[in-house]
């Protein structure tokens, strides 16, 4: 897509992180608002400080989209490889962290 419309790969790109960040804020900006409904799981204080975390974990997560899209040249290895990524690095590790600290 991004030969066939012309554009460098530093426009192509951008123009996709801002669209993604663009559509993460909608499920983002409805969990905080939702989150004023409910003061005994957040303090409404918080909630800017949820907003932004979720949004700064958002884009962390997009960048690791794109920068393993590059790093393979097949569509099939890449889901494979982005979705073992997700599931140990982002599941499974802090949970193992967290229980190893607490013990």
């Amino acid at each position: 897509m991004m030969h066939m419309s012309g554009l460098s790969s530093i426009e192509y790109f951008t123009g996709l992180l801002l669209a993604d960040c663009t559509i993460y804020m909608i499920p983002a900006a409805i969990m905080s608002f939702g989150l004023l409904a409910f003061p005994q799981i957040m303090d409404a204080s918080w909630i800017l400080t949820f907003f932004i975390s979720y949004m700064l974990y958002g884009a962390a997560l997009m960048n690791l989209v794109y920068i393993s899209t590059y790093m393979f040249t097949e569509p099939d290895s890449n889901y494979k490889s982005i979705s073992i990524i997700f599931t140990l690095g982002l599941i499974v590790m802090p949970i193992s962290l967290s229980i190893w600290i607490a013990h």
